[in-house]
């Protein structure tokens, strides 16, 4: 039996994604913040051999929208991964709280709906 160790180990091979097509849906609110972590999730997928022309960025107005044009978008069944970005920034009100629940339930659910291939 394998023991555990607290935290994540580091991969011993190289990842290999050459024949993956990703597709990143971000949002236009907080785009500073928003665009350099697309930039950086960019800048790893192609560090591990995924093709830039087989990476499709669409943009959705914030991250409420992300969970229903993710799974509208992957119901075309071009893309093998999803990856969708947002930034909520918490204020003084339980606005954020609302969104961030809503969004996180919302992207689990296109998770669990869309690994199964019955999207």
């Amino acid at each position: 039996m394998e023991s555990f160790t607290k935290g994540v180990k580091a991969p011993t091979g190289q990842y290999n994604g050459s024949s993956l097509h990703v597709l990143i849906v971000k949002t236009r609110w907080n785009s500073e913040i928003v665009d350099s972590l697309v930039e950086g999730a960019i800048n790893t997928l192609t560090s591990h051999r995924v093709n830039r022309s087989n990476i499709h960025i669409e943009d959705v107005a914030g991250s409420y929208e992300l969970p229903f044009a993710t799974k509208r978008i992957l119901q075309g069944g071009r893309f093998q991964v999803a990856i969708a970005i947002g930034v909520l920034i918490k204020g003084d009100t339980m606005h954020f709280e609302y969104i961030a629940e809503a969004v996180s339930h919302g992207l689990m659910s296109v998770g669990l709906d869309t690994e199964s291939g019955t999207s």
